[in-house]
C-alpha cells in the first residue's frame, strides 16, 4: 500500500492511501477495503449466494460449496474466515 500526503496552499492536508485490489490487482483508494468497488460488489453477491446455499444445505462442507457452486476454493475459504 502506498500512502501519499497531498497538500495545497492554505488548505488542509489530505492523506491518500493507494493499494492494489486483492482480487483483480487494479489500483484503487485503499481507505476502507482491500478490494476495489467492482470486486467489493462481486464479493457481496458471492457472499449472499454462499449464505443462501448454506441455508438450503445446512450440512454442506466447504468442498460441497466449491463443487456445487463452482466457486474457487480460495473464495469459499475467505468467506468461511469471514
Amino acid at each position: 500500500m502506498l500512502t501519499l500526503l497531498l497538500q495545497r496552499e492554505k488548505e488542509a492536508v489530505v492523506l491518500v492511501s493507494l493499494g492494489n485490489c486483492k482480487d483483480c490487482g487494479k489500483l484503487h483508494l485503499a481507505t476502507t477495503s482491500i478490494y476495489c468497488k467492482e470486486c467489493m460488489s462481486k464479493q457481496a453477491k458471492l457472499s449472499q449466494a454462499i449464505r443462501s446455499f448454506l441455508t438450503s444445505h445446512p450440512g454442506a462442507t466447504v468442498m460441497d460449496v466449491q463443487r456445487e457452486m463452482g466457486v474457487p476454493l480460495r473464495k469459499v475459504l475467505e468467506y468461511q474466515r469471514g
